[in-house]
Formats: C-alpha cells, structure tokens, sequence
C-alpha cells in the first residue's frame, strides 16, 4: 500500500477504549484516554475495537487490501463506522476522509482517529460533500444500505485519478442468517454485478470465500450506468415506454457485464408491456451474452410459466438454481412454481428466499402461506417478527396484526394480546383491529 513506511514507523501505541456496561443491556460506555465518554453499542450496525457484538470485526478486511499497494493522495472511508479502518488507512496514506451518517458512530471515530477528517455524509441520498479522492473504502456496508446502485453512483462522482474501489461485503449463502438491519449479502457474481450497474468494474477479487468477498474495482464511467438508473426511475413511475427507449441506448454499450445488466432491465419491461415474444428474444440474447447468469432463465422460467407451459418453466428454474443458488430471482421463480402445487417444497424455496431477502414483504408473506399450507405456524410467526425488525414505522401496526392472528390460531393467547395492544397504541385507527379483538375476545384468558 502507498506511503506503508508510515505505518511501520515508531509512534504511540494504538490503544482502544475501556468499555462500561450501562443500565440496559445494549448500553455500553466507550472512556478514552482523554477523557472523553461515547455511546457504543453490540448491534449489527457496527463493530467497535475490543467490544465483542454481533457485527463482524472488519480490521483485518483493511489489512488485506494492502496486499495491492494503490497509490493514493486522498483516501475516503465510506461508512466509516467506530473508525478502526479509517485509524489503519491514517497509518497507510497522508490524507483520510471518513463519511458516516451517524452522528454517535462519528464521534466514536473521531477519538480513534483523530487525524483524520470526519464528515455526516448519508452514501445514498444527496451529494458526498468531500474533497476528491483517487481511493475509496467500502467495508460491510453495501448490504446495509436501501439503494446500493445509487450509493456507488455517489461513490464514483468524488474519485479522480485512479478512481478506484476496495469492497468486502459478507458472502451470501443459501443458509445465511442476517441480523438487522443488514438486508443482503452477495454472491461473487451478485456483487460484481451491483458494482458494475453502479459504475465500477472489478479488476481483482483479493477473497471469494467465507465469511467476506473481498474485490478492488475501478470507475468505468460508462453512461449505460445512468441511462439505467434513469430507467428504473421512469419505471416505477410507469412511464413504461420511456425506460424503453433510454434502456435500449444502454444496451449498446461495449461493456459487456453492463450490456448484461440493460438487456435484463429491457426484457421486464417488454414483460411489463406484455411484449413476450420480443422478451423472449432480450432473454436469450442474455443467456447467450453469459451462459454463467441465473437471471435471464429465471425470467425465461416465468415467460414459460405465462404461457402455460409449467414443466419447462419448471426445468428453467431448477436450472437456474443449480446454477446460482444464491441468486433471488431463481429461487423465487422456483418457489412460485411450487406454492401451489407441492407446498413442502415451496416452503423450502421460500425459506431460501427469505434468507436471501429477509426485509421483502412479498416474499415473507409467500413463505407464511407455505407454512400454513403444511400447518407450521410457528414458521410464520417466526418469519413475520423477523420482517417486523425491518418495517418501516409506519409499517409496523400491519405487521403486528398479523402476527397476532397467527399466534392466536397456534393457541398463544396471551402473546396474541400483547401483539393487538402494540398495533392499538402504534395505530389505534386500524380498521383491522376490530375484527381482530373481537376474535381474541372469544379466547380464554
């Protein structure tokens, strides 16, 4: 790594913080040697020095990446968290930047490394507002976020000169368990394919095995990347025409994992527009393009499944799934097929699918009809708290109500109250809360 002499020069030694246990158990007190007292905590969100928690440590993820020595003036850390990459960085290159949206996670770092600068910087929603860099860092954070696309776009617009990316996110895995608020993890070729739709390629994978991918990636400023995204945009807005004609501009790039990405987003529009025939043909001008891809027969399973033709949509999508196992669209394309016809089996689709994508209400709900169908209630309550952790607040009170009425039908009574009383005081308007008191009513107490 550039300027490493830095870091094997004799200075004062890296010390953490003492940590103190406060009066509720996800409490705890950071005392630095200064005298400073900062929040900390043992949640998913972040790992801090020296305090074990459930997120992963990610020190030694930075430390691999020095295996690479990129040169760099200007090295950002975005998502920096509690700062023990961004101190390493600060030993490694004469100027660092951490970006981070929390303002407690921000003043942790702040005494870890106090070197370096500290910016409030939300990577999804606005403008990065840093100097430019030729280096970025983005360690355990592109599974957190909502918009990952859109977080790499905001990336790549503050690199210049080598423009490059470190990545390590968690390795995706059919039996993964995430833990809020971390919604995804990635296969290899899941991650590399988010990358390049946010305007990076990859250059080299430094880990493709568990627990972290690890991968260096460089801007390509391809303007496919944008038209997409422009796209998508029109899209959910239903200006199903529009995205057509930008995705179709896209789709003449001389990228080939992006020429990948727009044939995909043009064949579910043609499906949106009805347009099978000419779908068909995207689809398999996909496959073709990259025969390693589960998407385009997944899609093509569903166009199968449209016509009428169960067992060849079948065949695609158990193709699919030997292909990536990890990869949602099959999964899901597998697990539709089943739901109605073999439901242990589309219980055991949806649980993967689930896994994969734990904070998506379709899917959740999908598995909850599954597990009814085979009478395991105890699955659906359990699959109904977890998605629960996700919800928005105002999504919440639903989200409640239902898992009430599962606990009621399973016989827990009691729990099925508590679960009615949080949806009244969240949402005391409920419409379905009438229904569902009544019913409780009739319960034993």
């Amino acid at each position: 790594m550039a300027q490493r002499a830095r870091a094997d020069s004799v200075g004062p030694a890296l010390v953490d913080p003492q940590y103190v246990q406060g009066g509720r158990p996800d409490e705890v007190w950071a005392h630095f040697r200064a005298g400073a007292v900062v929040q900390a905590s043992r949640d998913r969100l972040r790992h801090y020095p020296g305090l074990s928690g459930v997120a992963p440590p990610t020190l030694g993820l930075y430390l691999r990446t020095g295996e690479l020595r990129i040169p760099a003036g200007h090295v950002l850390d975005v998502g920096c968290g509690a700062g023990e990459g961004l101190r390493h960085l600060g030993l490694a290159y004469r100027r660092t930047t951490g970006l981070e949206r929390d303002p407690i996670a921000l003043a942790f770092a702040r005494q870890l490394a106090p070197h370096a600068q500290l910016a409030n910087a939300d990577v999804c929603h606005g403008v990065l507002r840093t100097e430019p860099a030729q280096l970025a860092y983005l360690v355990d954070v592109l599974g957190h976020v909502e918009r990952p696309e859109q977080a790499l776009l905001n990336i790549e617009s503050r690199l210049t000169g080598t423009r490059g990316l470190f990545i390590a996110e968690p390795l995706a895995t059919a039996d993964q368990c995430l833990v809020p608020p971390a919604r995804r993890a990635f296969s290899m070729r899941g991650l590399h394919s988010v990358l390049v739709r946010g305007g990076f390629v990859v250059e080299q994978w430094l880990s493709t095995h568990a627990p972290f991918l690890i991968g260096y990636a460089v801007a390509h400023r391809d303007p496919a990347a944008t038209m997409l995204r422009s796209a998508e945009t029109q899209m959910d807005q239903g200006a199903l025409q529009a995205a057509e004609q930008v995705v179709s501009l896209a789709c003449k790039t001389s990228l080939a994992s992006l020429r990948l990405e727009a044939l995909l987003a043009r064949a579910r529009i043609q499906m949106e527009l009805s347009r099978r025939d000419a779908a068909t043909a995207t689809l398999l001008e996909a496959r073709e393009l990259d025969p390693g891809d589960a998407r385009p027969l997944a899609a093509l399973s569903r166009l199968a499944q449209l016509a009428g033709s169960d067992a060849r949509a079948l065949a695609l999508a158990k193709e699919a799934t030997r292909i990536e196992l990890t990869e949602l669209a099959a999964v899901t394309a597998l697990a539709t097929l089943y739901h109605d016809t073999d439901p242990a089996n589309a219980l055991n689709s949806w649980l993967v699918a689930h896994a994969l994508a734990p904070n998506h209400a379709g899917i959740a709900a999908r598995l909850c009809e599954a597990a009814l169908d085979v009478g395991d209630c105890a699955v659906a309550v359990t699959v109904l708290e977890r998605l629960r952790r996700y919800c928005p607040q105002g999504e919440v009170a639903p989200a409640s109500i239902a898992m009430a009425w599962l606990l009621a039908y399973e016989g827990r009574s009691v729990q099925a109250r508590l679960q009615a009383r949080l949806a009244e005081a969240l949402d005391p308007n409920s419409p379905e809360l009438k229904e569902l008191r009544n019913f409780l009513q009739t319960l034993p107490t």
